[in-house]
Parts: C-alpha cells; sequence; structure tokens
C-alpha cells in the first residue's frame, strides 16, 4: 500500500478520456473490497471472468463484438473485424480470452469507459503505475542475472519475478472486479458502437481560410501573401522611406507632389481613380 501511494496520480499527458463526465462506482485499489467474488475470480481464472465481462459489456448482443474491439489494431497485419468475428464471435472471443487475456481484459475495460463516457481514477493511475514499474525492475534484474552471471543476483531477480507476477495477476482482478460492479451497477447502458477517443483541439487551418484579407493599419507592412489594392498607393509608416513607384498622398489643402522620378500628370489623387479599377482583392463583379 505504501508502494503504492508514492506513485504520482496524475493524468496521462494528452489523455483523451479525461474529458468524461462519469466515475467508475469504484476505483482499482477498493474494487477488491467492494467486489470480491469477481476479484477473485479475475485473479485466479481470468479467461472465464474475461469472456463473460466482454459478453456483459456488450448486452449480450454478439454482433458487436470484434477482436479486442478494435483497441489493439495493428494495419496492415492485424484489423479487427476482419478476422471471420461475424460468423463466429463466441469462438472469437473464446480464443482472444485465452491467448492475451491480458489485451482482453483492457481491451473491455477501454471499451466500457468509452462506451459509458467514464474517467479515470486517479488511483488508478498509481496502481498501473506501480505495476509497471515492478515489472519494468523484473527485467531489469532479470537481464543482470544472465550478463553477470551471479547466483544472488539470480535469486533476487526470481523472487522479484514472482513479486511482479502477482501484482500482474492482482491488477487484472482489480481491472474485473472494477468493470464488473460498474455493468452490474448499470446494466444495458452505453452505446455499444462508440467512437475512438481522440484528442481534444482544434485542427489547423490553413492561412486565410475563410477570412477576409486584413489591410494593414498605419506604419504596419503589408502582410505577406496580399496584394495592394489597384488605384491605392500604401502609406509609409512612421519613419520608413516612401516606396518608388508611388505618389505620397497631399496634406489637406496642399498641392499634389510628384512621385520620386515621376511627372505631375502620372500622380493622380486618390479619389480621380475610377470606380471600376478599385476593386479589392478577391471580390468579383
Amino acid at each position: 500500500m505504501c508502494c503504492i501511494l508514492c506513485f504520482d496520480d496524475s493524468p496521462v499527458e494528452d489523455g483523451p478520456r479525461y474529458g468524461y463526465g462519469k466515475d467508475w462506482d469504484t476505483n482499482m485499489f477498493d474494487a477488491p473490497c467492494n467486489n470480491c467474488p469477481w476479484f477473485c475470480a479475475g485473479y485466479f481464472f481470468p479467461c472465464c471472468a474475461q469472456y463473460q465481462l466482454r459478453v456483459m459489456a456488450l448486452n449480450g448482443d454478439m454482433r458487436h463484438y470484434k477482436c479486442c474491439q478494435g483497441y489493439m489494431d495493428c494495419p496492415p497485419c492485424f484489423v479487427a473485424g476482419s478476422l471471420g468475428e461475424e460468423s463466429s464471435p463466441e469462438l472469437c472471443l473464446l480464443i482472444e480470452s485465452c491467448c492475451c487475456v491480458h489485451f482482453a481484459i483492457q481491451s473491455t475495460r477501454f471499451f466500457v469507459m468509452d462506451s459509458r463516457s467514464i474517467r479515470p481514477d486517479p488511483c488508478d493511475n498509481r496502481v498501473i503505475r506501480c505495476h509497471n514499474c515492478l515489472q519494468l525492475l523484473s527485467c531489469l534484474f532479470d537481464l543482470a542475472a544472465c550478463i553477470s552471471g551471479n547466483e544472488d543476483i539470480h535469486q533476487a531477480a526470481a523472487a522479484l519475478r514472482v513479486i511482479s507476477d502477482c501484482a500482474y495477476y492482482t491488477v487484472l482482478g482489480c481491472m474485473v472486479a472494477q468493470v464488473h460492479l460498474e455493468l452490474k451497477n448499470h446494466p444495458n447502458e452505453g452505446n455499444l458502437s462508440p467512437p475512438m477517443p481522440q484528442v481534444m483541439g482544434r485542427e489547423a487551418q490553413p492561412a486565410g481560410y475563410g477570412q477576409q484579407p486584413v489591410q494593414p493599419g498605419y506604419g504596419q507592412p503589408m502582410q505577406p501573401g496580399y496584394a495592394p489594392q489597384p488605384g491605392y498607393a500604401p502609406q509609409p509608416g512612421y519613419g520608413q522611406p516612401m516606396q518608388p513607384g508611388y505618389a505620397p498622398q497631399p496634406g489637406y489643402g496642399q498641392p499634389m507632389q510628384p512621385g520620386y522620378g515621376q511627372p505631375m500628370a502620372m500622380a493622380q489623387p486618390v479619389g480621380q481613380v475610377p470606380v471600376a479599377q478599385a476593386q479589392p482583392v478577391g471580390m468579383y463583379r
């Protein structure tokens, strides 16, 4: 218990299920006490318990069954729904529950969470992280024992392997007890074809998508990708030189000055530009 409390309970970064609005009826830590018979079934008989859980999660309708409910797909090698599940779902579920019980129980738990909008419990994060740490530590000790050949390290690795295996089946039992209690207390609920969870966020839209071109303000440079409107000379920013080829605009009551290197006749005031030429960019008549 003390080891579990040492681990962080923060959510997984960008976890898509933390936006759900419901909580489990019990967390994994309290599941053995709140549903002891099914905890024992998940610990000692995980294959049988998983088979019954999946049937309950599907409300007994095996037409919605897919291998691991599509959560463990690895295209193009392994794609759920293309393995003959429609013709014999019970046989496929039996094979899944016996040959890959860990993935099967995880998939059932994910399916229940997605179909009923249940968010992960912080205590569950601690339990799972403690289990993962024990599995990693056992693997490291096994590697050290193989490389060193030391008998003491071999014994330590064997002891740690037993502890990690017990933790593994304990976590399976906790998951089974947690999911069963949820299905028992709230039967025949949820969407049997829930969408796969996605990371919440807005997709980046291309520049200018759905927007009109914005003209720069006084002293601001012209945005790239937008052409100046015909008939209007862009004004220079404060302290910036006048661009060649454009006539400066006269002040109120001041005569028109010729542009740089341009004769007086070519510098027309803005108000004398024909209406047909002063069309905004992107607009059509």
